[in-house]
């Protein structure tokens, strides 16, 4: 395979991973926390109104949304982010399966806050797995999946059963968890040029082309 065939292989693949991470993480975000029907569905089981809780949760979001960029410097660190995201908003998620308490505004709330600050952090793995060109594509295959999980979830939790629909909307979340520890750490490397002779990369380290060919012609000219 040549050099240009290898780079797109490996774009291709960041591109489709990134895009699965998005989906999974962001359907959850618009099925339960950022006014979605599953949360709306369990308020209604209970006979409690969300309105307030709503409007926290969403404010929560804008907050992690554009407060990430002030902690979040690094791939590791987006990637740590998403990590811990996934956990915390799983965990959150099943305090809904519980009677109304002060402790579904508080653990929504901060999950909300990951969830913002975890659309912001995607971002490196937008830019490391997608060229420039591709990114609104990307962007645009992201929000459709999502959306038709988002869906999936919402008619499960209406037309189905609430804790059902919660219970599909953490999953989506718990099995975005093996893909996002898959996304890289750092910038790839560039792949490098090949040799001629047996196709080895030149090393840095190694002499050039024509300082050789200069100290070969100097050791044949006579004394």
């Amino acid at each position: 395979m040549t050099e240009e065939g290898i780079t797109k292989s490996l774009a291709g693949d960041g591109r489709r991973l990134s895009i699965v991470v998005f989906s999974l993480l962001f359907s959850w975000t618009l099925a339960f926390p950022f006014e979605g029907q599953v949360l709306y569905a369990i308020a209604e089981q209970h006979q409690v109104s969300v309105r307030y809780l709503v409007y926290a949760t969403v404010a929560a979001h804008f907050i992690g949304l554009f407060g990430c960029g002030f902690f979040i410097r690094t791939m590791k660190a987006a990637k740590n982010l998403l990590l811990c995201f996934v956990v915390f908003g799983v965990a959150a998620s099943g305090v809904f399966f519980f009677p109304p308490s002060p402790l579904w505004a508080a653990a929504l709330t901060v999950a909300s806050v990951f969830a913002g600050g975890a659309v912001a952090a995607w971002a490196f793995f937008l830019k490391s797995g997608t060229p420039k060109t591709e990114r609104i594509k990307t962007i645009a295959d992201g929000l459709i999946c999502s959306n038709v999980l988002m869906i999936l979830l919402n008619m499960a939790a209406i037309h189905l059963s609430p804790q059902l629909g919660l219970g599909l909307s953490m999953l989506s979340l718990g099995l975005a968890f093996p893909f996002v520890r898959r996304l890289p750490q750092g910038r790839k490397r560039r792949i490098g040029r090949f040799a001629a002779a047996g196709n080895r990369p030149v090393r840095s380290g190694s002499p050039s082309l024509s300082s050789a060919c200069s100290s070969s012609s100097l050791r044949s000219l006579p004394a």
